[in-house]
Parts: C-alpha cells; structure tokens; sequence
C-alpha cells in the first residue's frame, strides 16, 4: 500500500523534497495547495496529483497518510489543521 503525502506550500524547498521522495518506492505524492495556486498546479501535473485552493480542502479529500508543510516562517499555520486531523507532520 502506498503512503500519500500532500504537500502545504509547493515553492523551493517543498520542491527539494518532492524530488527525493519521489525516488522512494511506495511514495506517492498526490495533494499539493500552494498561495500561487499555478505552482501547485504544475507539480500536481508532474506526479499525477491533485492542485487545491486551500490546504483545508486537501486535508478533507486528498485521503493523506502524511503532509509537509513547506512556507516562509511567517506563513506557519496549518501545522495545528495537519495535527488535528491526526496526520503525521514535516516541517
């Protein structure tokens, strides 16, 4: 069984990441929200994932197993939505 990760934020260092779990057998890669709603859109492109207009709704849908949350230090929030949906988390 696959383990489906989403990703909060989908800029640099989010992009850093992506790339290296993509190389690891079993990982999928499939729920992506950034502000530039484009960005996500690309990388959801790129792995066969879905882009969202709020991290919210991808929680809700994307049927996760794990999120990163990869923002600027100032736009750190979602880590408290990710909890309590009872997903594990990457900062």
């Amino acid at each position: 069984m696959p383990i489906r990760i989403g990703f909060v934020g989908t800029g640099g260092i989010a992009g850093m990441h992506m790339n290296n779990l993509r190389q690891i057998e079993g990982v999928e890669l499939v729920g992506f929200y950034d502000i530039v709603r484009e960005r996500a859109e690309q990388w959801a492109q790129q792995f066969g994932g879905t882009a969202y207009g709020d991290y919210r709704t991808m929680l809700d849908k994307a049927d996760l197993d794990a999120v990163y949350v990869c923002v600027p230090p100032h736009a750190h929030g979602a880590e408290l939505e990710v909890a309590k949906a009872g997903l594990p988390l990457f900062v």
